[in-house]
């Protein structure tokens, strides 16, 4: 009997930790690495270079959810094959039309403060997740505070009607500050972090990863609804149809 109910007690809570996933991380709100993802698939091979080929190749975006898809297996096998067709057609609609880029100037003074603004567009909405990170390796990234960045303040988030949002970072708990590395928005937007450089000189790199959805803003490519977290994708959690896509790598010298 206590194995069965500790089972089920686990069972229980892996299933709300995992479904919560399709709908962003809203209570997540501290720093994040890019490693914490693993349910979304990737969109770049050269952001797992040093993995075994093979593992690398499964998490890519074209092996881990569209072929799935493509071929009407796991959570796609109810689906018609019109459906599935235009539900693939869509998904790869919304990865050609999702970008990000950081900006960021080529040398700072040690110990003083610049701005590095990430710039992103598409998803399958409503929301987003960026996370500033110290190189692009999807499973050895790090919060460029490791480096010795200290993130000054709350990220700015501005939507493209030039309002700044703060729904996400005012979710943090009294008390505790806001300088962190991830944040949730409405895309297509802007979110700006203040740096005060490392105290050693020397050449450091900063990159921004973006989460994001490719089903919901299609109507066949809605799953059922989960009470108490929304609108799930068709292809569920196992389905994998999110993603981690990565900027260019941006050089800062620190003299």
């Amino acid at each position: 009997m206590k194995v069965r109910l500790l089972i089920a007690l686990s069972v229980s809570f892996v299933s709300q930790w995992a479904w919560a996933y399709p709908n962003g991380t809203p209570h997540y709100v501290t720093d994040v690495g890019p490693y914490c993802a693993a349910c979304h698939a990737s969109v770049q091979r050269e952001t797992m270079r040093g993995m075994g080929a093979g593992m690398a190749e499964g998490e890519l975006a074209v092996n881990k959810h569209l072929l799935p898809l493509k071929e009407r297996r796991e959570a796609y096998v109810d689906m018609s094959a019109e459906d599935a067709k235009r539900l693939l057609e869509h998904v790869q609609s919304v990865d050609r039309q999702t970008a990000v880029m950081l900006e960021a100037p080529e040398s700072a003074a040690d110990g003083r403060t610049i701005d590095v603004t990430a710039k992103f567009k598409g998803g399958a909405g409503p929301v987003v997740g960026l996370m500033l990170l110290d190189n692009n390796l999807r499973w050895e990234s790090r919060s460029p505070a490791a480096d010795g960045w200290l993130i000054q303040g709350a990220p700015k988030i501005v939507g493209s009607d030039g309002k700044v949002q703060t729904k996400f970072v005012d979710h943090r708990s009294k008390g505790l500050k806001k300088n962190l590395n991830y944040v949730m928005a409405e895309a297509p937007g802007t979110v700006t972090w203040s740096l005060r450089a490392p105290s050693e000189p020397g050449n450091y790199t900063l990159a921004v990863a973006l989460l994001y959805g490719t089903e919901k803003s299609s109507d066949v490519g809605r799953g059922a609804v989960l009470p108490g977290v929304g609108r799930l994708p068709k292809g569920g959690f196992e389905g994998h149809s999110g993603r981690i896509l990565f900027s260019e790598v941006k050089r800062v010298t620190v003299k």
